[in-house]
């Protein structure tokens, strides 16, 4: 076989798969968010909000519009570190004093430190059936 011809086969191979790889690239959409755009951690929810950690607490707004509003009613940290959400649409957030929990979309929160020993959460992780991970 032609030297020649198997470079140039590989290279419009390469070219190919390189424009195949940029072609998928999303691109992004810059927004300002809540809190002067300073957001520590995000989750979607299935009632159709996005939650959004920041330093002063957890904002919600519609996945289709950009209209935060501040839901850390019972916060007692309002540092957010991370956020879950569960299958049934509890909401969790971490912070530097435990986890805390609401069962209105964010309206109120309640404190679920029992048997956490380092409060300190840095990320959750709710899976099925009812098990909440916290990296400390």
């Amino acid at each position: 076989m032609n030297p020649h011809k198997s470079a140039l086969h590989a290279l419009l191979a390469l070219a190919f798969s390189l424009t195949s790889l940029f072609a998928q690239t999303p691109s992004w959409q810059w927004t300002e968010g809540p809190y002067h755009g300073i957001i520590n951690c995000f989750v979607r929810g299935p009632n159709g909000y996005l939650y959004a950690g920041t330093p002063v607490g957890v904002f919600r707004t519609p996945i289709d519009h950009d209209a935060w509003t501040l839901v850390s009613g019972g916060l007692l940290d309002r540092e957010i570190t991370a956020l879950a959400i569960d299958s049934s649409g509890v909401l969790y957030a971490g912070t530097q004093e435990g986890v805390f929990r609401s069962l209105d979309e964010g309206g109120l929160w309640g404190i679920v430190n029992s048997g956490l020993e380092n409060r300190n959460v840095h990320a959750l992780q709710a899976i099925p059936p009812g098990v909440l991970l916290a990296a400390t």
